[in-house]
């Protein structure tokens, strides 16, 4: 034992202490000697222990006796259980006098055989503890708790090292740094003849009539015969007699999902060559999905018949043409993907693109999109949302230089143009369109624009786009008023644009009326003759449709009828854009893969195609198939968590006559359909389940603030028996719900949770928790020496062959200290007390020492009169120092009083006289020696 001090130089302190208490002490005169005395060393003690308690005093104390702690496992997967009690009883007799011993039970929990105890008596374990796992971290906890402080520590561990809950290492590390000691005595887990279920493999979801893979793996030791069973939702489907060899083997079946929902599986294997019945089943599940819902847009009657007739079996389709598709986002996210068979960008509307721009990348939405003559490049998808959404760009990469183009704008500006909607003219429009164009040409490229009524006039004279201002600043000044006459506006571009030097010229003309019907043959056959095209836009209803289409018929280029006259913009910019490239590729070759997809599993070979729409491919793409040259032909990409595909050959068999009609072409399409198909991603929540123990827990995390405000979540579970139970998910944090199933048996357990939204919505959750067999019956995976290793390593003890080494070890010193500081305030309390009670109090060690005989020895009452008599009678020889003689004789008096007093006591003879009298008495006298 040794004393510490925090603070000591706060000892310095009792000198100055000491010299301020002997200079007080002179001043007691008045004092008595033995208060005085009394006094000066209670005043000492006091400052002591005010000088301890700020120095930071205590008591290092050096550990005598050593603690032996006992964890003998008992988990299931010890074979020899009475080996490590034998271990235990002998050990005991080689304990010395400063040992103590406790023994603790454990397998998932653990249980006090016996505290710690200098004789200790132990037979056999008694205790119960759930065997099915092993736990060996709460073990450890559980010593820690039973150790005494003061005692040096020892800890024996007798087990296999099958730790499959906790982590044992971290605390072994943590009770090495207080200093205890950890040793292991290896119990023998030697496996004889065994069969294992490893794994049960089953996606977790599928399409309703999909067919999917059942992996089951099995482990064993020893080459054996087995049947081998297959659940379905408790429905024995499958048995067979199967041969395991020595080691891995793995069998796979094949189910078709025929009902929508969750689907359970349960695998089980019979082994002649056996021990061990708990690890010989395994479950699993799936959710199918009932039939996924996808959205065909086509503008070409029957122009998807035959992919439709593919896709019907694995997906519901709606087919509807550009001009019927719902626009709003909550109709859009009624599908899972979207079809768009060789349709035009101007076909559909802003909203509906903008809108399944977001259902694709925020809903995780999937869009297919195909080739032909009205999509992709063709279809205006420059610089629209299509563009951005899809794999490939269509501002095409030319394989020889590009010629330069040679553009005329006719555009109308009679006064049928100054109307419009919203506040908007078409001609103003028609306007913001020429803009456009002009700058979607390069710099080496011709521009001339007309505005027309019943006269013609140049706004723009065909020139370079040098000064690109000052073009859109002439083109800003076109004003409607006037009739219409199309034909000399017409001829004038014509006459214009043939003397023109370039390798493309294109007329485009722009009308809303009606005009002459006759004289265009001339102009025609010179358009044809000199390689210039006129493309023609229809404005509204009024305009002469059946002319316009003859004239964009006649000139070889494309005839646009828009009723939204916000449409004239894009079409002007698609028609320039069109005009100086070439996108349709006709030409027969077989596509090349170069690049793995899951949409090719289960194909080996491909036939021909006859053309496609020529594209871009972005940089982050996958390029699936290639044309002869190298342009894309099947493309896929991840955009936000939705999923794109562009193939640029179409499906009515103009270039795919031979992919349509190929075997595996059905294959084909729904591998692709199910790839753009995904999980639903994002439905305002997410859904977690896992296991620990014999528990499973449950999270859902509500991302949508209308699924942020339940007070629970209510609910059922159907455990695999089939037994329902109604359950509630509380919260835990903001948006976060959690609940905890304990004791749970091996199987899938079946969650269906109601999600109810603040904004009236509700959401049906369908889940589930697979709970293995123990890892305590995994006899055949794991390195469980190599944890008991690292166990005697970390915690610095040794691996133990015989009881006789337990004590024999050497374990550090445990200095351990006591802080007095409690005891000291106590006592300074007291000290206190009394110090005060000696000044103020007339505290005279003879009247005490009266008092207390009086108590004890029971003096009779006439005695303590008499001592009251004496002390009056001191008082009055303390004020009046003249009258000494006189007092004298009257304390003579007293004292000869309480001798006549005593001596009759001795007789047995009461006093005759009164006290009250007696005192009397003696006051008269008093009073007469004053006079």
């Amino acid at each position: 034992m040794a004393l510490q001090f925090e603070n000591p130089w706060l000892l310095l302190l009792i000198l100055p202490i000491a010299i301020f208490i002997f200079y007080t002490t002179k001043n007691m005169i008045k004092m008595t000697y033995w208060k005085k005395t009394t006094t000066v060393i209670l005043r000492c003690f006091i400052f002591l222990i005010i000088i301890l308690l700020l120095s930071g005093f205590t008591v290092k104390l050096i550990a005598s006796t050593t603690t032996t702690l006992f964890l003998i496992d008992t988990s299931d997967s010890i074979r020899q259980k009475k080996h490590g009690e034998y271990f235990i009883k002998e050990a005991i007799k080689y304990m010395e006098k400063k040992d103590e011993v406790g023994i603790i039970n454990f397998g998932e929990n653990y249980a006090v055989e016996l505290m710690p105890d200098k004789n200790p008596s132990f037979s056999n374990v008694q205790t119960k503890i759930n065997s099915s796992f092993t736990n060996l971290e709460k073990a450890l906890i559980g010593a820690q708790s039973l150790m005494p402080w003061n005692h040096q520590k020892r800890i024996v561990i007798l087990t296999d090292g099958r730790e499959n809950v906790g982590d044992v290492l971290s605390q072994v590390k943590h009770m090495r740094s207080k200093g205890y000691i950890i040793d292991v005595y290896p119990l023998n887990s030697d496996v004889e003849e065994e069969v294992q279920l490893e794994g049960l493999y089953i996606p977790e979801s599928v399409n309703l009539n999909e067919q999917f893979e059942i992996i089951v793996n099995i482990k064993s030791n020893v080459n054996t015969s087995a049947i081998l069973k297959l659940y379905n939702d408790r429905l024995l489907t499958v048995q067979k007699q199967v041969m395991l060899n020595k080691g891995d083997n793995q069998f796979v079946f094949t189910d078709k999902a025929v009902n929508g929902g969750m689907v359970t599986y349960r695998v089980e294997i019979l082994a002649d060559a056996d021990n061990l019945s708990q690890n010989n089943a395994l479950s699993s599940y799936t959710f199918v999905k009932d039939k996924p819902k996808v959205l065909v847009v086509q503008d070409s009657e029957k122009a998807s018949d035959v992919l439709v007739d593919m896709l019907k079996d694995q997906v519901n389709i709606t087919v509807l043409n550009s001009k019927q598709v719902p626009s709003q986002l909550s109709e859009l996210l009624k599908y899972d993907a979207f079809i768009l068979t060789n349709v035009s960008a101007d076909s559909l509307s802003d909203e509906f693109l903008n809108n399944l721009e977001t259902a694709i990348s925020h809903q995780g939405k999937g869009l297919l999109v195909t080739g032909g003559d009205n999509s992709y490049g063709p279809g205006g998808y420059y610089k629209t949302t299509l563009e951005r959404i899809l794999p490939v760009n269509m501002d095409i990469k030319p394989k020889e230089e590009e010629p330069d183009l040679a553009l005329i704008l006719v555009i109308d500006k009679s006064g049928s143009m100054s109307g419009g909607d919203f506040g908007i003219s078409k001609i103003e429009l028609a306007k913001e369109a020429a803009i456009r164009s002009t700058e979607v040409l390069d710099q080496d490229d011709t521009i001339g624009v007309i505005a027309f009524d019943d006269a013609y006039k140049w706004v723009v004279e065909p020139q370079k786009l040098v000064d690109l201002k000052s073009i859109q600043d002439a083109i800003g000044t076109i004003r409607t008023g006037g009739g219409t006459q199309i034909l000399p506006p017409l001829q004038a571009a014509y006459d214009a644009i043939k003397e023109l030097d370039a390798g493309l010229k294109h007329i485009i003309l722009l009308t809303d009326g009606q005009a002459e019907k006759e004289g265009y043959e001339p102009l025609i056959e010179g358009l044809r003759k000199n390689g210039i095209t006129l493309s023609t836009v229809a404005v509204g209803r009024s305009a002469d449709l059946l002319l316009l289409k003859a004239l964009a018929y006649g000139g070889r280029g494309r005839f646009y009828e828009t009723d939204e006259f916000t449409d004239i913009p894009k079409i002007f910019a698609k028609e320039v854009f069109l005009a100086g490239k070439k996108y349709l590729t006709n030409r027969t070759f077989i596509p090349k893969l170069s690049a793995f997809s899951e949409i090719f599993k289960g194909i080996e070979a491909i036939p021909q195609l006859d053309g496609y729409v020529t594209t871009t491919p972005k940089a982050t793409a996958n390029v699936i198939l290639k044309s002869d040259e190298d342009d894309p032909i099947l493309v896929s990409w991840q955009y936000g968590l939705g999923r794109t595909v562009a193939w640029t050959s179409d499906v009515q068999g103009i270039w795919t006559h031979d992919w349509m009609s190929w075997e595996d072409s059905p294959k084909f399409w729904q591998n692709i359909v199910s790839w753009v198909i995904q999980q639903d991603l994002s439905k305002g929540y997410t859904i977690e389940t896992k296991t620990e123990g014999q528990s499973g827990f449950i999270t859902v995390k509500a991302e949508d603030e209308a699924f942020m405000t339940a007070s629970e979540i209510k609910g059922t579970i159907v455990d695999p028996e089939g037994n329902k139970q109604e359950i509630s998910l509380l919260p835990s944090a903001p948006g976060k719900y959690t609940g905890q199933f304990r004791n749970l048996k091996s199987g899938v357990y079946v969650v269906d949770i109601t999600l109810q939204g603040s904004d009236g919505r509700s959401e049906r959750i369908s889940t589930g928790i697979i709970m293995p067999y123990s890892p305590e019956y995994d006899l055949l995976s794991g390195d469980n020496e190599a944890l008991l290793e690292k166990i005697v390593f970390e915690g610095g003890g040794r691996f133990l062959d015989n009881p006789a080494q337990v004590f024999k070890s050497e374990l550090p010193p445990v200095e351990g200290k006591m802080d007095p500081s409690h005891i000291l305030y106590a006592l300074l309390i007291i000290l206190l007390m009394l110090e005060i009670s000696l000044r103020r109090l007339n505290l005279r060690p003879e009247i005490w020492s009266r008092k207390l005989r009086s108590l004890f020895l029971k003096v009779s009452e006439n005695e303590e009169q008499s001592y009251e008599i004496e002390e009056q009678s001191e008082k009055e020889n303390k004020s009046t120092t003249t009258h000494k003689s006189k007092t004298s004789k009257n304390i003579k008096v007293v004292k000869q009083k309480r001798k006549n007093i005593h001596e009759k006591e001795k007789e047995n003879i009461p006093a005759e006289q009164d006290p009250a009298s007696h005192l009397s008495r003696l006051l008269d006298v008093k009073r007469k020696q004053k006079k």
